[in-house]
């Protein structure tokens, strides 16, 4: 799972009390929705990473890592 994924997923449980089994909600979305999605988790990534020292991202960085390179 690549971070822009895992931060979507886990924002959208969180803001809305939904369980992990049911994350497949981002199918769902329209091709523009999952674009601003991706997006806003992007800002979001990169606004932790700055504040932890760390080098921001491109959409493709964040989307190539794996679940071990999250933290």
């Amino acid at each position: 799972m690549n971070r822009i994924a895992w931060l979507g997923q886990a924002s959208v449980a969180y803001a809305l009390h939904i369980p992990a089994c049911c994350r497949g909600g981002y199918n769902r979305l329209s091709e523009s929705q999952k674009e601003a999605a991706d997006g806003l988790a992007l800002e979001y990534l990169n606004k932790w990473l700055v504040l932890n020292r760390r080098e921001q991202l491109t959409k493709e960085q964040a989307c190539s890592k794996t679940e071990m390179d999250l933290y």
